[in-house]
């Protein structure tokens, strides 16, 4: 199998993790477990759904929180996955923004805490290593995701997600 169809056959696997960290969010009140303690995640201003066909139909849910809109539910009602997120991530006193594409896992507009440090050099240093902190929650959160996947316990946790669903369009 080439490399573009192995990527190509594999991009359901972000938007089940879109998916997935929403409905963790959503169950834990904003707290989500990582290696080293808990962070709060949420999906805030903007989230994109859409089904998995080539002329994908979509739906862009824009408020402060998209992910408490019936417009969002009856979308995962209808077979809709999540294709891209704002997401809100904050660790202690440090919060990140960013938008997270599901298909590629490519983050933009990423926003990180106020920096300290006075002088260019050291901003940047610091900017960086705030940059290698989200992606290093971000990288555990995708291991936790992908070991649950390949897992036997993922028919449960797709059974547990389908009565979240139940209880959030019912």
């Amino acid at each position: 199998m080439e490399l573009v169809d192995c990527i190509e056959n594999s991009r359901f696997l972000g938007r089940e993790l879109l998916l997935w960290l929403w409905y963790e969010s959503d169950r834990h009140e904003g707290r989500v477990e990582v290696a080293d303690g808990t962070i709060e995640l949420w999906i805030e201003d903007m989230l994109t759904l859409a089904d998995g066909a080539a002329d994908a139909s979509e739906i862009t849910i824009k408020s402060a929180l998209p992910t408490v809109a019936p417009e969002a539910y009856e979308a995962l009602r209808q077979g809709k996955l999540p294709t891209s997120a704002k997401l809100r991530l904050t660790r202690g006193t440090q919060a990140f923004g960013f938008v997270l594409k599901a298909n590629t896992l490519a983050l933009s507009g990423v926003t990180v805490p106020t920096m300290l440090k006075p002088d260019d050099e050291q901003a940047f240093d610091e900017r960086i290593g705030l940059l290698e902190d989200l992606e290093s929650v971000l990288a555990d959160l995708r291991r936790r995701f992908l070991e649950l996947r390949t897992s036997k316990r993922w028919g449960r946790q797709v059974g547990a997600m389908k009565q979240w669903l139940a209880r959030r369009t019912a």
